[in-house]
């Protein structure tokens, strides 16, 4: 096992706590865990091999480890065989290597890092309560010859802290109604994001649109929504045509959290479907979904904020098309993308005045 493990791809690619690929040098890492065992030294790692009962028979499915400082915090790592993976072994696994640190080796605080990118190892970490995670630029080494660092996240747990989520991990749904079709974000939409943020009209109400706006741009504005729904923050869409996956616009609900129960909901349309209608049947579909209680598949949401220029008048009429009532303005509040500076004008929408999921 711990040779296949250290010839698997994604093991490779993460920098998994997993040992070579060659069979000397597994038995070499078998060898030195087990001698750091009856070390009682202050920094010596505990590394563990992980079993899980299939079949009546107790197989190998990975590795486990923590290694300790020396002055009360020490560092998580974990690999899981591809066999046995999408089964939280990986969870449960660190959990008692946790417990262990905590009550045995005196541990007060426990590190987990990984590679930006690193998704299956951010949700183990997740799942077991450890802090939302800050991302450090060059934090890891390249791979292989690679001379430039890479990014990395960092996150940290107490010994005394709930081993349980200690924030929402908001999963995208893709939603579909009138013909329009709201999904996640992908990095092959970069592209068409890029035409609607060059748009002169888009950065003009969306002045906060980096200038100029690439490809570049583009592919992180993707990474940080998928980010921030992790984050329990932000819920974002691309919006398509049932039977043409082509973007078309965005949606977003974000500053979730902000105020229990509420989110201000945003959109944007490519200027090539502008004066379709394709984007107040997306907000609808986003409101609706925001509305709905937890219990009937939506979000639970109790209301929903827009504010819109003065002079948008597209974005206004979206508003109210979807049901929302203006609640009132904000003089001079937003200096536009051109320099200018309007009123908003805000608007809401609560649950129960719209039709639910």
């Amino acid at each position: 096992m711990l040779v296949e493990l250290g010839r698997d791809e994604e093991c490779l690619r993460w920098g998994d706590a997993s040992p070579t690929g060659a069979p000397t040098q597994a038995r070499s890492w078998t060898a030195v865990a087990a001698e750091r065992w009856s070390e009682r030294l202050p920094y010596s790692p505990r590394q563990w091999v992980v079993e899980v009962l299939r079949e009546g028979v107790w197989r190998a499915a990975g590795t486990v480890e923590y290694r300790p400082d020396g002055h009360g915090a020490a560092e998580v790592g974990y690999a899981v065989h591809p066999a046995f993976r999408d089964n939280r072994v990986a969870v449960r696994a660190l959990d008692l290597a946790l417990e262990h640190a905590f009550t045995q080796d005196d541990v007060d605080t426990a590190r987990w890092r990984a590679e930006v990118g690193n998704w299956a190892s951010r949700r183990v970490a997740w799942r077991l309560g450890f802090s939302a995670p800050l991302t450090v630029r060059g934090l890891l080494p390249g791979h292989g010859q690679e001379r430039r660092p890479r990014d990395g996240w960092v996150a940290s747990l107490r010994h005394d802290e709930a081993r349980t989520p200690a924030y929402p991990w908001l999963v995208v749904p893709t939603l579909e109604a009138g013909g329009v079709v709201l999904r996640p974000w992908r990095h092959t939409d970069a592209g068409r994001i890029v035409e609607a943020c060059q748009d002169p009209v888009s950065q003009r109400y969306l002045p906060a649109l980096p200038r100029p706006y690439g490809i570049g741009e583009a592919m992180a504005y993707v990474d940080r929504v998928r980010d921030s729904a992790a984050r329990g923050t932000e819920l974002a869409w691309c919006v398509t045509e049932t039977g043409a996956d082509v973007c078309v616009g965005s949606v977003a609900l974000f500053g979730l959290g902000t105020q229990p129960g509420q989110a201000e909901v945003g959109y944007l349309a490519h200027p090539q479907v502008r004066g379709r209608g394709l984007l107040t049947v997306a907000v609808q579909s986003a409101c609706r979904y925001a509305l709905t209680s937890l219990t009937a598949g939506g979000l639970g949401l109790d209301r929903l904020l827009l504010r819109a220029a003065e002079s948008n008048a597209p974005s206004r009429k979206v508003a109210l098309a979807v049901g929302m009532t203006q609640t009132g303005r904000d003089r001079r509040a937003e200096r536009l993308g051109d320099g200018t500076v309007e009123d908003m004008v805000r608007f809401d929408l609560l649950a129960g005045e719209i039709t639910p999921l």
